[in-house]
């Protein structure tokens, strides 16, 4: 008897400290993406870097649940049996999509400090033949750096989209069905930031208020 109050008390354990990782995982994922739309709003670079923060702590919780959903003998217990098998599977499924946005973030938080460190370089004065000249260079690279890595952003919210497919939400427990709605909002965010970026000359264009041509 006393080992099975132990072991219960064991396996509430790891999963409150699962569910904490997948809530702040979330949470910071869902701050980061408000520090990355603000910060290339107001041309500001720590906001980026606020963000870029934010991503790397997200990308340790899920990591972590990822970790202790998988290996964590608890875990491998509850997941034979029928009442939480699934919600097991399920927290599997969210540390992987939390961790496919990360990825995305990261690469988008990157080309993000890139575009407002050049606002900054270029928005507070007149722009000479010379600046437009140097702008449309920097466009280039910047275009040539954003589509090396768009394709694997690409891959990442598709993976992150096919995860979440195979979850019902409806039959899970109140902190893991609150965990998916705050990634789920990441994810429809991540969704509409990608489109944003996908031209990278209009977006640039659109922050320095002049015309690059593609």
């Amino acid at each position: 008897m006393v080992v099975l109050l132990a072991g219960a008390a064991y396996a509430a354990y790891a999963g409150a400290s699962l569910y904490v990782h997948l809530h702040h995982g979330g949470d910071g994922l869902v701050s980061a993406q408000a520090k990355l739309s603000a910060g290339l709003r107001t041309g500001t670079p720590e906001m980026i870097r606020g963000a870029q923060s934010d991503l790397a702590g997200a990308g340790h919780d899920f990591a972590a649940a990822y970790g202790s959903a998988r290996d964590d003998p608890a875990f491998s217990l509850l997941d034979g049996l029928p009442a939480t098998g699934g919600q097991v599977e399920a927290s599997l499924h969210l540390a992987a999509i939390g961790e496919d946005l990360t990825r995305a973030g990261q690469a988008v938080a990157q080309i993000s400090l890139e575009i407002v460190n050049l606002k900054q370089a270029y928005a507070s004065r007149s722009l000479t033949p010379d600046d437009l000249e140097a702008l449309l260079q920097k466009a280039e690279e910047l275009t040539r750096l954003y589509g090396a890595s768009a394709r694997l952003i690409a891959d990442d919210l598709r993976a992150a989209h096919e995860e979440r497919s195979q979850v019902v939400t409806a039959n899970l427990v109140p902190p893991l069905k609150s965990a998916y709605d705050r990634v789920d909002e990441a994810l429809s965010r991540a969704d509409q930031a990608f489109v944003r970026f996908q031209d990278v000359r209009l977006l640039l264009s659109q922050l320095l208020g002049v015309s690059i041509p593609g």
